[in-house]
């Protein structure tokens, strides 16, 4: 469907307003701002989308809206309860819902006020912090936005789902391009310049090197599955590389575009594995790996021609050799020194950092079971159980999504996190099964294997605080849940 606004095209600035491009903007810049790991990036991504929320809703009678149930039920019972941590309550009934939160704010109070103070408490959050868990609830209202918006968007115009999709592919590619730069000329700052305030291992715009890794892995399935989608593996059009005198002479009718597609695009998606692959996030190489594995057996399994799901399982298998060797290539060290440690872990996992300090944070969620310490408050809960770690160094997360998510946003929280993924997946897969067309299928099959390839990368690693990489994760889901119900095949 071409997009109503189009009249709109022969005025440079409204067409840069329409809510479409801010939203492409928010995108597009969000992993060039470090990421937006930083408060004032979060809070200026924030207004971008709600400008861009402002302006759909001003042109909303143009759109056909269509809420998803039970989706839109859990979505918005995780932003009550994300509310709810936030605001001040009273003592009895903190005092039912966390028992450790209020004998902790009691002792606070006889400390700095005395006995007196502790018979009339003021009412409190459930929250130990509620001003580092404000800027993780403005995150995720923005998140939850642009996700709703987005996949309004995507349902009424594919020319526009598409454009996303390519230009989010280059944005991939520029970002790899520019670490593997930046990592070969190092100083030890960001672009060259910004002095890292509080440690890190920088790569690319991103001051922690998992972080850029958790982002540029969503680009492989969903590029494997655009280039499916775009027909260049199984269409009579494929082109076919002549024999050497005549090779040079026939790319030359070829136009840019098809240049683009069949030789340059698939050399883009290379650079960004072996990107992955030499950032050292053993995080990211693994979740990367299945996730493309997951998508090579999904795609041999559902070919209706067994011809054809060899050579889909022989793409797969192909780029995945493709990606190492040009890692090697590139920077053999840096790959073979990330795959040791991954095998020395996988191998004496009882000396890991990473479950000594899970094993602390579940002492740190049995102290808030039901409600959590609140969003953005693990170093502070933490420190009241720490004993890993001795010494100076600073906790600030806990190494996974899922266990971070269970000891900030406690029990509540996080089975609504939890049942969202599922109806998220269940949804997903039960598009990509009903859809028609088949070069449909391999793009929503794109998207929903990058999605699964983030979800992995949450296990062993962090994303909360990484805003980019969480738009880019919403962004692959709406991918295959803005599917339009016209598409579907009722025959299945």
């Amino acid at each position: 469907m071409s997009s109503p606004l189009a009249h709109q095209k022969k005025n440079p600035l409204k067409n840069l307003l329409r809510p479409e491009r801010i939203l492409f903007f928010t995108l597009i810049i969000s992993p060039w701002l470090f990421g937006a790991v930083e408060t004032w990036a979060k809070v200026f991504l924030f207004c971008l989308i709600l400008f861009g929320a402002f302006i759909w809703w001003r042109q909303k009678t143009k759109l056909v809206l269509s809420f998803s149930f039970p989706l839109i039920t859990v979505v918005l019972l995780i932003l009550f309860w994300l509310f709810l941590e936030l605001i001040p309550l009273p003592p009895t009934f903190i005092q039912f819902l966390s028992p450790k939160r209020y004998e902790l704010e009691k002792t606070v109070l006889f400390l700095l006020e005395g006995s007196s103070a502790t018979q009339a408490m003021p009412w409190i959050p459930l929250s130990i912090n509620p001003s580092e868990t404000f800027p993780y609830i403005l995150e995720f209202c923005g998140i939850i936005l642009f996700g709703f918006i987005v996949n309004q968007i995507f349902k009424n115009f594919s020319e526009e789902r598409d454009f996303w999709i390519y230009a989010s592919l280059l944005n991939g590619s520029v970002l790899s391009i520019f670490a593997i730069i930046q990592r070969a000329t190092s100083n030890g700052k960001l672009f060259w310049f910004r002095t890292l305030t509080q440690g890190g291992d920088p790569f690319g715009p991103y001051v922690n090197r998992t972080h850029l890794g958790g982002l540029l892995l969503l680009f492989i399935p969903l590029g494997i599955g655009f280039l499916l989608y775009k027909n260049q593996l199984n269409s009579s059009k494929t082109l076919k590389l002549p024999k050497k005198d005549s090779m040079v002479k026939s790319l030359q009718y070829l136009s840019i575009k098809d240049l683009f597609e069949k030789l340059f695009f698939p050399f883009l998606l290379l650079i960004i594995s072996s990107g992955i692959l030499i950032s050292r996030s053993r995080g990211a190489m693994v979740s990367m790996l299945l996730a493309i594995s997951l998508m090579g057996l999904w795609l041999s399994l559902s070919s209706k021609e067994k011809k054809m799901g060899r050579k889909h399982a022989l793409l797969v298998g192909s780029f995945i050799v493709a990606s190492i060797t040009m890692a090697l290539w590139m920077a053999s060290d840096i790959f073979i020194g990330a795959t040791q440690r991954l095998v020395e872990e996988a191998v004496d996992i009882k000396t890991s950092s990473r479950i000594a300090l899970w094993k602390e944070a579940m002492e740190l969620w049995r102290m808030f079971p039901l409600t959590g310490s609140g969003l953005g408050t693990f170093e502070e809960g933490f420190n009241l159980v720490r004993t890993v770690f001795p010494g100076a160094m600073r906790v600030t997360h806990a190494e996974s999504d899922y266990v971070e998510l269970l000891t900030d946003s406690g029990l509540v929280g996080f089975l609504l996190f939890l049942g969202l993924i599922l109806i998220v997946l269940y949804k997903g897969w039960k598009n990509i099964i009903f859809e028609k067309d088949q070069k449909t299928k391999f793009l929503l099959a794109g998207g929903y294997f990058s999605f699964i390839g983030g979800l992995l990368q949450g296990i062993a690693n962090f994303n909360l605080v990484t805003m980019a990489n969480l738009l880019y994760l919403v962004f692959c889901a709406q991918l295959f849940l803005s599917n339009s119900e016209e598409n579907k095949d009722s025959s299945v």
